[in-house]
């Protein structure tokens, strides 16, 4: 089963490389506000999904879809590391385990408006049975 989770973009302050020399109460307030949106969002979308009981997959994979106003270059490592206080959100949902077990594919970027991400998340297979 997949999941799309869409949440709004993470504060800029929490893109890794602006994030240096910052003062740390800023960058935790955007961290907790990241966190929470993405807890309400992946919420939302298990019980648009029928989703009741809090499944914990693990591993999951991950797909992360930006749309970014502006075309300027950026790293897919720098993108998910903006993204890290959001699948903390997601873990804090109970859709999936640690996040330490995401196996994430490369995110993609778009440009356009309005600016968000969307962030799939694909259950583990089910071993066939004898099969583990």
């Amino acid at each position: 089963m997949k999941l799309t989770i869409t949440i709004p973009i993470p504060p800029r302050l929490l893109q890794p490389n602006r994030m240096q020399g910052k003062h740390w109460a800023p960058i935790g307030r955007a961290k907790k506000k990241a966190r929470a949106e993405a807890h309400l969002a992946a919420a939302a979308a298990m019980r648009e999904a029928g989703i009741v009981v809090k499944p914990k997959w693990q591993p999951v994979r991950v797909q992360a879809a930006f749309t970014l106003r502006t075309s300027q270059r950026r790293d897919d490592d720098s993108l998910l590391g903006w993204l890290k206080a959001s699948f903390d959100g997601i873990v804090d949902s109970g859709l999936t385990g640690d996040d330490s077990e995401y196996l994430h594919d490369d995110p993609t970027v778009t440009i356009g408006t309005p600016e968000l991400v969307v962030i799939t998340v694909q259950e583990p297979p089910t071993p066939k049975g004898g099969d583990a």
